[in-house]
Parts: structure tokens; sequence; C-alpha cells
């Protein structure tokens, strides 16, 4: 029964209309190169550039007849550390780039993150910096984070969702979207 609880309680987390495959489609299709991603991308040199390139990148993303600048986090590339200043520095440095695409797109100072789990190990998962992500979204971007994105596994969810919402407010809740595959 608390099984059923904790599905029905995942599916009535947003209601909005959105599956994974809709958001996927909507990135591929105004996933244009921004200037910013061609400067990095000719500045790469090493494995660990393309590593950071992929785990934190930014899109553009259609919502509500919009184009907003979305960060797609893709954890199956992160690497544990004692210190996360700089993924959170890297974080900033991305949601200014999406920030600035909303202004100049939509002329709205909205932002959008994807926290994509899919594909990721015990190595590559860190507690700590989910929570991190959540925090800075909660206090840093409260005014202009119009949506969070959480996709992974239905199972994942399940584990990872409940001590997420242990660190976040009602607000802040009611901006995440889970999205399973």
């Amino acid at each position: 029964m608390n099984e059923i609880n904790e599905i029905n309680e995942i599916n009535e987390i947003n209601e909005i209309n959105f599956s994974f495959l809709n958001l996927k489609k909507n990135l591929i299709e105004n996933n244009n190169l921004i200037d910013g991603d061609i400067e990095e991308l000719n500045k790469m040199k090493t494995r660990e550039d393309l590593r950071l390139y992929n785990l934190l990148n930014i899109k553009k993303f259609k919502y509500n007849n919009s184009v907003y600048g979305i960060v797609h986090i893709q954890i199956k590339y992160f690497v544990k550390m004692k210190n996360y200043d700089f993924y959170l520095k890297k974080i900033d440095e991305k949601t200014k780039v999406a920030f600035d695409i909303s202004k100049k797109y939509s002329n709205k100072e909205k932002v959008f993150i994807f926290i994509d789990l899919s594909d990721i190990t015990q190595k590559n998962f860190s507690r700590k910096f989910i929570k991190l992500i959540l925090k800075k979204c909660m206090v840093q971007y409260e005014d202009t984070l119009e949506l969070c994105f959480l996709y992974g596994s239905v199972t994942f969810i399940k584990i990872v969702w409940p001590f997420v919402k242990l660190f976040l407010d009602k607000e802040t809740k009611d901006k995440i979207v889970l999205l399973n595959n």
C-alpha cells in the first residue's frame, strides 16, 4: 500500500502535460547551437572538457509558445569531489546564459532546469550534489525558476524523491516535474 501512495504522490506532484519524449523532442527541435556552445566546443581540448560540456549544457526550450533557456544537467557525467563549489560555479554560469536566452527570445526572466538521472550508477551519483543543486534553485533562482524537471527510472525516482523533497519548501516542490522513462 505504501508503494501505491508513493507512486500516486509522484503522479500528483505536478499536473503539467509533459512526458519525457515530449521534452526530449522539444529540446532536440529547439537546440540550435547558441554562440556560447560554439565557443565552448572550439575550446575543448581534453576528455575532461568534453565531460564538463556534457555534464552541464544549455539548450533552447519551447514552452507556452515562447523560447526559453534550459540548463541540462546530465548526472551520468558527474564525478564526485570533496567540494562542489566548482560545479556550482559552472551551474551559475550556465544558468546565466539560459536566463539571457529566455530574456532574448521570450522577454521573460525565467529559466528551466533539467536534471537528468538516466544511466547513472552509484559511482557518479551524489545525494549531496543533488541537494546542493535543488537548494540553489530554491534560494538563488527562486523568482526566476519556472520549472525543474527531474528525470530517471521509476525505481530511481522512488528512491531519490523522498530524500529530495525533505529539503524543499512547498513553492519549490510545485516547480518540480518528475519524469520517468
